[in-house]
């Protein structure tokens, strides 16, 4: 997938992230990348289609009326913070989420960083999306399935992400992709893919501090 990335970086003049002349020609060249992506995924899984992101017998729904109605009275009582911990640990999520919003940020983002733990399959790609939306993207990252994971939040940008792709690449450098356990060097090229991605231009030797050479 490398070559295929340098490619589109030459068929582009450079561009994989901003800054970009304009709006357009960034968005052309990340769904060509996503196209790449999927495309090695499909390969690699030789099925069409990724593991599921869920985890089973996660229905999020209130297991007994008792659960509605504890929920219910510490809201009366305006005890927010509290309705908030019983709905996570009830796994309420739409109520601890609703809740939540009207709380602090952190509160929020503990929310979705345990609706992520709970209910989505580890390194699956909504598992890193959601742990990115949660503020820690950079430590939910993993080699399972990275060209998925790394499509997801190429196609759904948020202020900061660049730093959870860099830690992808990082992963894979140090983890090995798939075909590290046979003696392959999909690590390094994965990891170069990623480090590109994430804004790190390539430098040239003696730079050893450079991600990309």
């Amino acid at each position: 997938v490398i070559y295929r990335l340098l490619a589109a970086m030459c068929t582009h003049n450079g561009i994989l992230t901003e800054p970009a002349p304009s709006p357009d020609s960034v968005a052309k060249v990340t769904a060509e990348v996503i196209d790449i992506l999927v495309a090695a995924a499909e390969r690699e899984a030789g099925a069409g289609a990724g593991a599921s992101s869920m985890l089973p017998d996660v229905s999020g729904v209130a297991d007994s009326e008792s659960d509605v109605r504890e929920l219910e009275q510490l809201l009366l009582g305006g005890r927010r913070k509290e309705a908030v911990t019983f709905a996570t640990e009830r796994r309420l999520w739409v109520p601890a989420l609703l809740v939540a919003s009207h709380l602090d940020l952190s509160t929020y983002n503990s929310v979705i960083a345990a609706y992520a733990q709970a209910s989505l399959r580890r390194f699956s790609p909504l598992s890193v999306l959601f742990h990115l939306y949660a503020g820690c993207g950079p430590a939910a990252t993993g080699v399972d399935g990275w060209q998925r994971s790394l499509a997801m939040l190429l196609a759904n940008r948020v202020t900061g992400d660049a730093q959870t792709i860099a830690a992808m690449g990082d992963a894979l450098w140090r983890d090995g992709g798939a075909g590290h356990a046979a003696g392959g060097d999909v690590d390094v090229a994965a990891a170069h893919f990623c480090y590109l991605l994430a804004g790190h231009p390539p430098a040239v030797l003696p730079s050893f501090a450079a991600a990309v050479v």
